[in-house]
């Protein structure tokens, strides 16, 4: 007779395996699920930090450099520039992007805040509400060598010929006159401002920027810069008494026109950057409240995740 050994596991052996393996495969659910949305969060803080640090440096650099107009000591005598023109970025009495003799001061640095999504000073469209305009008219360096090169003049583009005593705005396809001792520079108009997209049924926040162009004529054609960027405030540091001192900080819809149109009275800007992540997150829900330097608290309770950046940006280029 044959003995046989019996192999295999009982039942109770493999009920208490599964229960093992039961209990393991959810520890490693549970692990991964958290690791999943940890990396979601680490991602959405990433892109968060880069967009407001690009944000801060776009705009310190355009308001540092706000009036630099290379040799010539006043935008608002002694120059030639082109005529008005439609659709341009207008902030109003000679406002826009050229200085026009016989209107008085020509402000090279301006802003207002929108109580209003919209439009605003004739070339902004589809503005948010509670966020800034900041308007900013300069030459941007190097200058150009001299004497110019073939092809050194982008037809795209509009330059000033500046001495100390006169100055020339003319188009890259028009030429300079040949002041005496002038340097040629590149000149820009900017005008800041948050708008928005629709990506995947989403309203994503983006930071824009209106650019005077030369296309057949001046015109102001707009750059869609940062995804993210919510919304843009700025309070501006004036110096109210001709002391050469900053007297104190007010916010765009608090400045006086006069201190707009004198360059010599803004001579800082404290800026704040609201970022906000690009999709929602329905692990979170977001009470924080954020100052954006005007004392009045954004709560925004919803399911973004939202970071918050300051800087203060002194002009180097007053006169």
């Amino acid at each position: 007779m044959r003995n046989f050994k019996q192999v295999g596991m009982t039942l109770m052996e493999l009920m208490i395996s599964m229960a093992i393996g039961v209990f393991l495969l959810g520890g490693v659910t549970v692990a991964y699920l958290a690791m999943r949305t940890t990396t979601a969060e680490t991602i959405a803080l990433s892109e968060m930090q880069q967009n407001g640090r690009m944000a801060l440096s776009l705009l310190t650099t355009d308001i540092q450099q706000a009036g630099f107009r290379g040799m010539l000591r006043t935008f608002n005598t002694n120059v030639i520039a082109p005529a008005p023109f439609a659709a341009d970025c207008n902030a109003g009495l000679n406002g826009g992007s050229f200085p026009q003799n016989g209107l008085g001061e020509f402000p090279v640095i301006w802003g207002r805040t929108l109580a209003v999504a919209g439009g605003a000073i004739g070339c902004v469209n589809n503005a948010v509400a509670n966020s800034d305009i900041l308007q900013i008219k300069r030459a941007t360096g190097p200058a150009l060598p001299d004497p110019l090169p073939v092809g050194a003049l982008d037809a795209s583009q509009f330059y000033l010929e500046a001495s100390a005593s006169e100055g020339n705005i003319f188009a890259g396809n028009a030429g300079p006159l040949g002041i005496a001792q002038a340097e040629i520079w590149p000149y820009r108009h900017h005008v800041y401002f948050v708008t928005t997209e629709n990506v995947d049924g989403i309203a994503v926040p983006v930071l824009a920027r209106m650019e005077l162009i030369n296309n057949n004529g001046p015109q102001m054609q707009r750059a869609m810069l940062l995804d993210g960027i919510e919304r843009i405030r700025f309070a501006f540091g004036a110096d109210m008494n001709s002391d050469n001192q900053i007297d104190g900080y007010l916010d765009a819809n608090n400045m006086p026109a006069a201190l707009w149109q004198a360059d010599t009275k803004v001579m800082a800007v404290r800026v704040n950057v609201l970022v906000r992540a690009s999709r929602p997150d329905n692990d979170y829900q977001n009470t924080n409240s954020y100052d954006l330097g005007d004392g009045v608290l954004f709560t925004p309770n919803d399911n973004f995740r939202r970071m918050l950046f300051s800087s203060t940006v002194h002009i180097t280029n007053r006169r």
